[in-house]
């Protein structure tokens, strides 16, 4: 589950968690882990349930009407406020007909042409009523012409031209029709064509002639001539046979359909059509009793039954395709859907040349995206812009001086060569997302994985398919993929093994150097088990590393594909024939794009690049691809390293990872589990410690399971700093670089959806939450950057005494650092034993939903007692260093020794004055 704070509650809002959280604070010394207001962050106050009754009616041939079916549909829509371009909201149904001719892919005109008694739902301009703010069909969104256009060959008098609930014009022999160009062939007996008008007020009309030779129709941008890639979000849902049904509807802004165009000032809603067939006229004249006969049937296919194929066809009257039809459409309900602001009125907010880009961290992006609106729209402020890049790359940037400011989650290797401070700006990490269907074809919701299986997989020590297996004997006794090795399933049973399926033997994560990646390794390199197997020893069932891989350094940014394995030539794959390449390589087959991972775990579409797709006629133009064609529900599995802000968003899986190894045998794997939650962030980042050689808070991987509360800190977490100099800067600039930072310290995390506010995915970094610490530090950051006299605070507090500082940045000669007066103290962690009270470190078991970490109150026994704990006793060691100290610092001659290290923050300043654009 995700940690999206308008699906998921967290297990300490119950009123007997809260009330054992309470106590456990009320007998500490004031620390505990709070996630502010859970209101403001919470829209499931916007969730709308609404109730209609569908009929179907026929006309006889006497002219009396004939009830066929009425049903009392009640609809509930999760979320309906706040929404942002591809969010999924969920909705459930019950009260309506059975669906038959089940088909896979819900997304696809082939539901909509065969499924029987779908429950469609629809993305459409407009809230009701009339004039401009109407919904009607011509304003819904549709991916393909099948949903639009109706033709037939065979008979004049199609289902639609009897529908009884339409008007005249409607039921003409071309409906709808536009003007054809003299280029367009011939036409069918009869037609129905429905337009698609455009938020610009573009019209375009779709038919199954839209190709060069034959333009008797136009598509929009958005659309797709073929059934493949990203599936659209027009959905033909299914309807259990009690009447019931669910599924996530994902919302398009303007951002992803220009077309359709929805967005904070352009109303949309979500429409859904339950269809129940044409209500048919038989007193049409020129129908026949065959024509009359197929319009008011009622389906040839039992409720839940699965569509057969072109030889046991549908029926036309009641299946999605006429879901435009007067008698399906005045059935519909609607739901006003009220979308966010987002970042692009920010290209439109006035002149953008003086805009700050700040580059980097991806993990960030979600809480940007909603932080830029604010400064953007607000005339006190500036504009600012949030250039993903990979992390490397922008620390490189900004070591070089070609840009004025990063967002990064680490220091670079070597050590700034300029004053540089980092300044926390937000707590996530990285998630192992994924989309599983166990044996019975339901989506798993379980997955535990141990650092050393995704080692496995990133060390491409699965073989994946028996050709690799015949080609490299170093892996051909390993397991064929993930599902096959015992490790995997003794920690996740009750899921299946897939035998034609190398998308089971990889993890599809960041090609560019990410810090992530970087945060990922870090894990897998302090588990011993882990290490251990990629140092070359098997696991209890004699699984090896793939050769390749042995003893390879960690952690690292970007992950290496060394194995170079090719096959021997065959005809099974032409494409692979034509240019074969290292194979392995093309199943992991990393990505740039943090998109492309987020829908291929949304979507269930495998990236591995192993698809040949050709017409027997020029194979030799054709490269390998990726299939484009999401797996059928029922039989997916993918896994990809996301952010947990993207988790959220997109509401997808996490899997729990192994914080602490257990018994590695045979018989007993696996050790302790941490899923992200509001909890499991808290602990980890109360648990980092500050680094001053560093100037960061490391996330210490190889400690955290050495006490219970760190088994219990969710070992994904990151730190994202804004680096920023502190000296070199133009004044103006190093003003709203400032400005920025005191707003990310402070309004900047408040948790909610709305612009300004952080959304979930993220803990927010405030005293309540024990990280008073961290909010201080990056004031004193924003102050010191404001000077720019070189000064970087130190992250323990113990700021260096005021320092001459050689620089080329100004005229002076130099200048002196001038360190802010308060000090910040970090309590170090507890040792073992957790206090009483405490949530224990549950052993092997399967990980509880993900909670809100935007919104919701948290009070963690463990670490508020664990602080309570030590806190006296250090605050007596500052003091007696303090009287120490004092001598020295009335005597700073006493320190002049041979040999004293000037602080690597301060050496070689420099100016960074570039800036650059999305």
């Amino acid at each position: 589950m995700t940690i999206g704070a308008h699906r998921h509650r967290d297990p300490l809002t119950s009123p007997w968690r809260r009330a054992v959280a309470a106590a456990a604070v009320a007998a500490s010394v004031g620390f505990s882990v709070v996630l502010a207001n859970p209101s403001k962050a919470d829209p499931t106050g916007s969730a709308v349930t609404v109730s209609g009754t569908a009929t179907r009616t026929n006309l006889n041939a006497d002219g009396t009407k004939a009830t066929v079916e009425t049903d009392h549909i009640t609809m509930s829509v999760g979320q309906t406020t706040e929404l942002r371009g591809r969010e999924l909201i969920d909705v459930s149904w019950s009260g309506a007909h059975p669906t038959g001719a089940l088909n896979s892919q819900v997304h696809s005109a082939d539901a909509a042409q065969y499924e029987e008694y779908p429950f469609v739902l629809l993305e459409c301009r407009g809230t009701g009523g009339d004039g401009a703010s109407a919904v009607t069909p011509e304003t819904c969104w549709t991916n393909s012409y099948k949903e639009r256009f109706q033709s037939s060959a065979s008979t004049a008098y199609p289902p639609y031209r009897l529908d009884a609930a339409a008007t005249a014009t409607e039921r003409e022999v071309r409906a709808g029709a536009p003007a054809f160009p003299a280029s367009c062939m011939s036409r069918d007996l009869a037609e129905h064509w429905l337009p698609l008008r455009a938020q610009n007020g573009d019209v375009f009309y779709e038919s199954s002639a839209t190709s060069p030779l034959r333009p008797c129709g136009t598509l929009p941008p958005e659309a797709k001539a073929v059934e493949s890639g990203l599936p659209s979000n027009d959905t033909y849902g299914v309807t259990q046979t009690d009447g019931t049904g669910s599924t996530s509807f994902e919302v398009t802004s303007h951002s992803e359909n220009a077309t359709l165009g929805c967005s904070s000032t352009v109303p949309c809603s979500l429409v859904a059509v339950p269809i129940l067939g044409i209500g048919c006229d038989a007193t049409t004249a020129g129908a026949d009793d065959d024509d009359i006969a197929a319009c008011e049937a009622n389906g040839n296919y039992a409720p839940g039954s699965q569509w057969q194929g072109a030889g046991a066809p549908s029926s036309q009257t009641v299946t999605g395709a006429l879901w435009w039809s007067a008698s399906n459409w005045q059935n519909r309900l609607v739901v006003p859907l009220s979308f966010a602001p987002d970042d692009s009125v920010c290209s439109l907010s006035g002149d953008q040349s003086s805009s700050i880009a700040i580059y980097g961290s991806i993990p960030l992006t979600e809480a940007t995206s909603q932080w830029e609106p604010a400064f953007c729209t607000d005339p006190k402020k500036f504009t600012f812009q949030h250039v993903q890049r990979g992390d490397d790359e922008a620390r490189n940037l900004l070591q070089a001086g070609n840009i004025e400011a990063a967002f990064s989650s680490r220091a670079p290797d070597a050590g700034w060569n300029h004053p540089v401070v980092q300044a926390p700006v937000a707590i996530s990490g990285f998630s192992v997302s994924y989309t599983i269907d166990d044996a019975k074809g339901q989506p798993y919701q379980s997955l535990r994985l141990t650092p050393r299986l995704i080692a496995k997989l990133l060390s491409e020590s699965y073989y994946a398919i028996p050709a690799v297996q015949d080609a490299d004997p170093a892996i051909a006794k390993n397991p064929q993929n993930i599902t096959y090795d015992p490790e995997f399933i003794a920690l996740n049973p009750g899921l299946p093994k897939l035998n034609v399926a190398d998308y089971a033997s990889t993890l599809l994560m960041l090609s560019a150097n990410a810090d992530t990646n970087w945060a990922l390794t870090s894990y897998i390199n302090a588990d011993p088990q882990a290490r251990a197997f990629l140092d070359g020893a098997p696991d209890p069932w004699g699984m090896r590393v793939n050769p390749n891989y042995l003893k390879i350094a960690l952690p690292v940014t970007s992950w290496p594909l060394n194995d170079h394995t090719q096959l021997a030539n065959d005809s099974q794959n032409p494409c692979y024939e034509n240019s074969p390449s290292d194979y392995l390589q093309l199943i992991a087959h990393p990505t740039e794009d943090p998109d492309e991972i987020v829908d291929a775990v949304v979507f269930g579409l495998p990236n591995s690049q192993t698809s040949c797709y050709y017409d027997d006629v020029n194979v030799s133009t054709l490269k390998l691809t990726t299939s484009g064609i999401p797996q059928t529900p029922g039989h997916r599995f993918v896994l990809g390293v996301t952010s947990l802000a993207e988790a959220s968003r997109y509401d997808l899986h996490s899997a729990a990872l192994e914080t602490a190894d257990g018994p590695d045998t045979k018989s007993q794997t696996g050790g302790t589990f941490a899923t992200p939650s509001n909890d499991s962030l808290a602990i980890a980042a109360n648990l980092a410690r500050p680094d001053d050689a560093s100037g960061t808070w490391p996330v210490p991987y190889t400690t955290l399971k050495e006490t219970a509360a760190g088994r219990q800190a969710y070992p994904g977490t990151m730190l994202i700093y804004a680096d920023v100099p502190t000296t070199g800067l133009a004044p103006s600039d190093a003003g709203k670089l400032a400005t920025l930072l005191r707003f990310a310290a402070t309004a900047g995390q408040s948790p909610g959806l709305d612009n300004g506010e952080l959304p979930p995915g993220y803990l927010p970094i405030t005293k309540a939450n024990n990280l008073g610490n961290l909010e201080d530090y990056t004031l004193k950051a924003a102050d010191a950057v404001n000077n720019q006299v070189g000064f970087v605070p130190a992250p323990s507090g113990h700021d260096p005494a005021p320092t001459s500082i050689p620089t080329t940045s100004v005229d002076a000669a130099s200048v002196v650092a001038q360190p802010p007066p308060a000090a910040v103290s970090v309590p170090k962690p507890a040792a073992e034993p957790v206090p009483a009270g405490a949530a224990p470190a549950a052993q092997a078991v399967a990980p509880q939903p993900l909670t809100t970490l935007a919104s919701q109150r948290v009070q963690t026994a463990d670490i508020s007692s664990m602080l309570a704990r030590i806190f006296l006793p250090v605050l007596c060691g500052i003091v007696l260093l303090a009287a120490i100290a004092a001598p020295l610092t009335r005597r700073p001659e006493l320190l002049r020794e041979p040999g004293l290290l000037v602080s690597s923050m301060f050496r070689n300043p420099r100016v960074s004055r570039g800036r650059g654009g999305r």
